[in-house]
């Protein structure tokens, strides 16, 4: 029930606070704190009065949190928010606010179920109940259900409000199943099993420490994996449940009432698993893509097995149970602090990610005293200095220069690998060392600038100067004099966007242009004089790096009038006033992605009444694993907006091709179909094939498996 509330409030939240940094950190550290309460308030309240007295306690909470639901988005509550937040410059408090009103009182009480059902269940005369441990794996086994069960059965068939009423359904019949379970809670008898127990041994702040690491080291390593895999690696819708469901599925192995194997044997695996994978991730590879992201996949098994292992190994008898929860819950929330909050304010690239690789590398048990571990240090930092300094003098850019400058020293290290503190200094030193020498990037990085939404790189190559989020190109400009205020990528002139501005007739009486998404700004190279273009942008960064920091002119060199908004475009365009654009560029993106709240009934009903009379909306969909057409035109059916399509790519070898020209598929959106013929060769814009399974989104409904339909 965890994993099916959070993805459902986060969805409600978007179309009333947008997608910006501020928002999701709200929201992300809302769950956590309430996790963290939860498993604070099983800890406490069966500390202070016991199990036979706390379950009034626990039943009593969770009936008044019954109250509290259904959630609806529908709400006089929401409305209320929604007002706030259209005056708010702290949208954050208010993101608190509405989920600790809305969903707070059912996820606070949700989340102290399983310590507090495990500490019951050591009461019963169970033969297992000395060691409860075993439901935490079932526990995980839930969640790994409730993670799967989001995005293929509940998405796709339920809108919001009903799934709202089936998250109160649920919780209903969990409330009835505690009742059953409270009949079962026994005091401490002659025959219970805490009565045989032994009188626990006190739990020492050394022993704590530890249980807080070893869970923050995996938690920090899953957020580390999938933002890398995602932004890196394959930009896959729902990519993210995969790391998500192999982390719990960590914890279910370690916690199995017969494990498989002992946290010893894992650490012996690892580092032949983690060299392979510093090599990729230092040579900066991406192909082949099915294979490297589940070698990522493979090893975060691997290091949340063996510390997760480690924590099953050292927990305590079944009457400390809630605080060794606690203190996991604490180490859980450290490691997401720390990648979500932290991280992107004192690192420029996705340097958590190694640091969590290194970490795990370091907690490794260590099967004996090892002498001269400084010597063997210096030695792995002395022939990784030498082979990258040397090679990458010799050799020009490219695999073989990475290959053998990365590989020569992690060779070394694998030969310390029984040594964990050397192999674990050892890979640090790797990827410090790649990353100050710029060994393997595809071009020179000429800046690397983080925010919120990823890590943006400007990068030199013979003709371009190119801004890549990940593996995607969000713009590129010639570096060659004559062409340097060309539009490259997906904004040539003759491809389906450059068509509108250079050859519609419907551009002939167009003075105020909006555009959402900036890209480098490849599109104000069309502006003329008279004209006003304005981008809404949310990433400052972006911004930045587009206009001032001088590695791109195409906005300094504009003719238009320039004007930029900052913040979630569903927000800021939904302020301008109405009928006040002559054309809207739609062209939004992270890394390979539309957010999907852009795209939705109200948002394209929003659109419709920016635009003046004959206006026009022009959207990129350009995509490698979702086939948006259908959906986006069937969603303008329902606005009364009719929507043609066009893809376009160079011929292969072409002087296009060579300029920098690629492929793009855009749609344009109209209010009479007939206005079609003001476009430019009108037989280039094609009607859309919508399948009858096409379901239109809305902010209640959006179905982003049904659109997957990855490039072949």
């Amino acid at each position: 029930m965890l994993f099916l509330i959070q993805p459902m409030a986060a969805k409600m939240l978007l179309p009333i606070f947008g997608g910006s940094p501020a928002v999701w950190t709200a929201a992300m550290l809302f769950f956590q704190v309430s996790l963290l309460a939860g498993y604070a308030f099983a800890h406490f309240s069966n500390l202070k009065l016991g199990p036979t007295k706390q379950k009034y306690v626990q039943i009593a909470v969770l009936i008044l949190a019954l109250f509290t639901l259904p959630v609806s988005n529908k709400s006089l509550l929401f409305h209320s928010f929604e007002a706030r937040a259209t005056e708010s410059s702290q949208p954050a408090l208010l993101v608190f606010e509405l989920l600790l009103l809305t969903v707070g009182a059912g996820y606070f009480i949700v989340s102290s179920g399983s310590p507090v059902l495990q500490r019951w269940f050591a009461t019963t005369n169970d033969p297992n109940a000395k060691d409860p441990y075993f439901l935490y794996a079932l526990s995980n086994v839930g969640s790994m259900i409730g993670l799967f069960a989001y995005p293929f059965l509940i998405e796709p068939r339920f809108g919001l409000a009903e799934q709202a009423v089936l998250w109160r359904n649920g919780f209903l019949f969990l409330v009835v199943l505690f009742g059953i379970c409270t009949f079962m809670v026994k005091g401490t008898t002659a025959d219970s099993a805490e009565s045989k127990s032994e009188p626990p041994t006190p739990i020492s702040w050394a022993q704590r420490r530890k249980w807080i690491f070893y869970a923050a080291v995996p938690s920090s390593l899953l957020l580390g994996a999938t933002s890398y895999i995602s932004s890196n690696i394959a930009p896959v819708p729902l990519i993210w449940v995969v790391p998500l469901a192999i982390y719990l599925l960590s914890f279910t192995l370690a916690f199995a009432s017969k494990p498989l194997v002992t946290s010893s044997m894992l650490a012996r695996v690892l580092p032949i698993l983690v060299v392979p994978l510093v090599f990729t991730q230092c040579i900066e590879a991406t192909e082949p893509l099915v294979l490297l992201a589940s070698f990522h996949v493979v090893i975060l098994l691997a290091a949340g097995w063996m510390c997760h292992s480690l924590l099953a190994e050292q927990r305590p008898p079944a009457t400390q149970l809630t605080e060794f929860y606690l203190w996991l819950s604490v180490g859980g929330a450290i490691g997401g602090l720390f990648n979500s909050l932290i991280a992107p304010h004192i690192f420029a690239t996705y340097a958590e990610y190694p640091l969590a690789i290194v970490l795990t590398c370091l907690v490794r048990p260590q099967p004996k005293a090892l002498a001269k571990d400084g010597v063997w240090f210096a030695v792995i930092a002395g022939i990784s200095m030498v082979a990258m300094l040397t090679i990458k003098n010799a050799l020009p850019a490219g695999q073989l220069r990475a290959g053998l400058a990365i590989g020569i020293p992690l060779v070394a290290v694998f030969a310390a690998m029984d040594r964990v503190k050397v192999f674990a200094a050892g890979l640090g030193l790797i990827f410090v060392g790649v990353n100050f020498f710029q060994i393997a990037a595809p071009g020179q990085v000429l800046a690397t600038r983080r925010s919120f939404f990823g890590v943006h790189r400007v990068l030199k190559s013979k003709d371009y100067l190119s801004l890549v989020h990940g593996n995607t190109t969000h713009g590129r400009q010639s570096s060659i004099p004559q062409y340097q205020n060309l539009p490259l990528t997906y904004y040539y002139p003759n491809g389906p966007i450059g068509q509108i501005f250079t050859q519609a007739p419907v551009m002939e009486h167009v003075q105020k242009v909006g555009l959402v998404g900036l890209g480098v700004g490849s599109l104000a190279a069309y502006g003329k004089p008279g004209q006003e273009f304005t981008y809404f942008e949310i990433d400052p960064e972006v911004l930045y790096l587009a206009r001032d920091s001088g590695y791109f002119t195409f906005l300094k060199d504009a003719k238009a009038k320039m004007r930029y908004v900052l913040g979630d475009a569903r927000l800021t365009l939904g302020r301008e006033p109405d009928h006040s654009y002559d054309l809207l560029v739609l062209d939004a993106f992270s890394s390979d992605a539309i957010p999907t709240h852009l795209l939705t009934l109200e948002a394209i009903e929003m659109y419709a009444k920016k635009l003046a009379p004959g206006g026009v909306i022009a959207m990129h969909i350009s995509n490698r694993y979702l086939e948006l057409a259908p959906v986006v035109a069937l969603t303008c059916r329902k606005a009364n907006l009719w929507a043609f399509e066009q893809t376009d790519a160079p011929a292969a070898g072409s002087d296009e091709e060579k300029l920098g020209k690629t492929q793009s598929k855009w749609l344009v959106i109209l209010r009479d179909p007939g206005d079609k013929d003001l476009l430019w060769r009108p037989t280039f814009w094609n009607d859309i094939d919508i399948p009858a399974k096409v379901r239109a989104w809305t902010d209640d409904y959006v179905n982003v498996l049904g659109a997957y339909q990855p490039e072949p």
